[in-house]
């Protein structure tokens, strides 16, 4: 058998034809033998045969089996990933036409594997607007950045605008190019063509989120048929242009301004809130009206405030915005947002009382809010319920020692006292050893 020098054997073309023949078959406990037998492969690289029995070995359908997380077929096709040059790339390609999305999935990260010019060209024609677009599979992290370290990667740039406007690859496709523009690796007419490429597709995101928050604010609050009530229907668009402006945040002020400035201009305060951080980092002016306009809004305020403390920009903001009352409204109400929380921001929130973390100001402080949610929102029977958010020093800034927090276990307000309320949540937390000293 070969194998090669101080290494473990080679896999055979024999051996994959025996496991592809026990995976296939109708009795599950063959089907569990032929998984052992990869299982047992191990390290072990294929030889030249072997690397081409594997690729059409992972071009067909198996049969599951019970208590198997993992398809056959990636079982198969992960072990090339071993040896990404072991197979040509025509014969990538032809199983890319022929394969199931996860496979597929896994093809376009061995062409990244290769890191040489070969499969730079292969992927740029593949997501590209020439390519099969509708086996394009989604995106998982990592999926093609192995192909940015091979010297001709730029080469991929207008694949890669293309793709951005395919769903669930925005993120992705600015993630890479942040890359070749933070590494110095395109030039200003790439630079140009970027900013060009992607311009239509923020404009398109920041409209969506425009027509959903001013439907929101139109409408009596009645959810379509099959969409959850209070459920944010901006999310996903929201996700994608964060990674697009922190994409053109990379760019040129000069290149990247006109596309901030629209984002800038939503109806959305919290893409806004994006827009105005981007500009601001950019060298861009951006006059303070418009910067309290956005810092209305508790959860804008929230990504405002995460955003300039992060340039150390947070002067540029109002004190009333950045003060610790003001800080806890908006980390509280960004938390209830959150899908794994109310799903939703309160209709209403009021601030109830501030509580000391400690003996000394620099402690900082605790504020409570009590909120409510209207019908038909699961939580509306509990009527005014209570949270907190903390602690914070007066000026925003979070006590030193102390993991600040923005929490509620949806309790109602009537059933127990503020000192209670605030003892049960800290407990939730695990955080507080001493929340009775509060």
């Amino acid at each position: 058998m070969a194998s090669e020098p101080g290494g473990a054997p080679n896999l055979t073309a024999p051996e994959i034809e025996e496991a592809r023949a026990l995976l296939r078959r109708s009795d599950e406990e063959s089907r569990r033998s032929g998984l052992m037998m990869v299982d047992r492969w191990g390290d072990r690289p294929p030889d030249p045969a072997a690397a081409s029995a594997l690729l059409r070995a992972a071009t067909l359908a198996y049969p599951w089996v019970r208590s198997q997380r993992v398809d056959p077929a990636l079982r198969l096709i992960r072990l090339l990933c071993r040896s990404p040059r072991s197979v040509e790339v025509r014969e990538v390609e032809a199983a890319y036409l022929v394969s199931a999305e996860r496979v597929r999935r896994v093809l376009l990260h061995l062409l990244a594997l290769r890191r040489d010019a070969e499969g730079v060209v292969s992927l740029s024609f593949l997501i590209g607007p020439d390519g099969p677009a509708d086996l394009l599979p989604l995106p998982t992290g990592g999926l093609l950045t192995p192909a940015l370290s091979v010297p001709g990667s730029a080469d991929m740039v207008p694949s890669l605008v293309h793709v951005a406007s395919r769903p669930g690859w925005a993120w992705h496709a600015a993630e890479l190019l942040q890359q070749l523009v933070e590494e110095g690796r395109l030039d200003e007419g790439q630079h140009r063509a970027v900013a060009r490429g992607l311009a239509p597709v923020v404009a398109s995101l920041v409209e969506a989120c425009d027509r959903a928050t001013l439907g929101t604010a139109t409408s009596a609050g009645a959810p379509s048929d099959g969409e959850r009530p209070g459920r944010d229907v901006t999310r996903a668009d929201r996700f994608r242009l964060r990674s697009l402006v922190s994409l053109f945040r990379a760019l040129p002020g000069d290149v990247s301004a006109p596309v901030l400035r629209r984002v800038l201009a939503s109806a959305d305060a919290r893409v806004s809130a994006l827009g105005a951080t981007a500009l601001l980092s950019a060298g861009q002016p951006i006059a303070p009206e418009r910067l309290d306009l956005v810092a209305r809004d508790p959860e804008a305020r929230a990504e405002l405030l995460d955003g300039l403390d992060e340039i150390d920009r947070l002067a540029d903001l109002a004190p009333r915005w950045r003060s610790g009352r003001s800080r806890a409204e908006a980390e509280l109400v960004r938390w209830l947002a959150a899908d794994t929380e109310l799903g939703a921001r309160p209709d209403e929130l009021e601030h109830v009382v501030t509580m000391a973390a400690g003996e000394h100001p620099d402690d900082g402080a605790v504020h409570m809010f009590r909120f409510r949610l209207r019908a038909p929102h699961w939580s509306s029977a509990r009527g005014w319920m209570i949270g907190a958010a903390g602690p914070y020093r007066e000026d925003g800034s979070v006590a030193e020692g102390f993991d600040a927090f923005a929490s509620s276990v949806y309790s109602a307000e009537d059933e127990d006292e503020l000192d209670g309320h605030l003892d049960t949540i800290l407990d939730s937390l695990g955080v507080w050893p001493d929340a009775d000293e509060l």
